[in-house]
């Protein structure tokens, strides 16, 4: 079930069960007969059921996705601090996925104005998999960029 229709679901059950709970309290009742309040206690009985498993569903979604945000802000952070290093290097996005082997598999986009060395690259990695506590495999795509300053027209570069 998805994160919108088990929200959609709990907070049906939540109102059908306190509005039915409200009437209750209210003396508005069923009509004396064993059968109806049996039939009472059920639904009663099976909303809350009901509900307290949907909220136990939507408290597991919630922990999973805190944790994929914590994630990604930690390896947003790491790579940002080896960005420092690069002239000019700005991080524009990151991507993570755990895959079976336990290897994270870390992708990012990353735009400067010179290539990293090969032991820049190490590093990066090596960082990222201090700050994972895990094995990760790291793939950058770089995008090269020229800077121009305006003062020197012809060339766009000091001379």
């Amino acid at each position: 079930m998805g994160g919108a229709l088990l929200l959609f679901a709990t907070n049906l059950i939540a109102i059908t069960l306190s509005g039915a709970l409200i009437f209750l309290l209210l003396g508005m009742r069923p009509k004396a007969q064993e059968e109806h309040q049996n039939w009472l206690r059920r639904g009663l009985t099976l909303s809350a059921v009901l509900l307290v498993v949907i909220s136990v569903l939507l408290t597991v979604i919630m922990v999973q996705t805190e944790r994929a945000s914590a994630r990604q802000r930690l390896l947003r952070g790491v790579l940002a601090e080896q960005m420092r290093q690069l002239p000019s290097a700005r991080l524009i996005s990151v991507d993570h996925t755990e895959h079976s082997d336990g290897v994270w598999h870390i992708e990012a986009t990353v735009q400067c104005v010179e290539p990293p060395s090969a032991q820049h690259i190490e590093a990066i990695s090596k960082a990222l998999a201090t700050a994972m506590r895990d094995p990760v495999e790291v793939k950058l795509r770089i995008t090269l960029v020229q800077e121009v300053d305006s003062r020197y027209p012809a060339t766009g570069t000091k001379p």
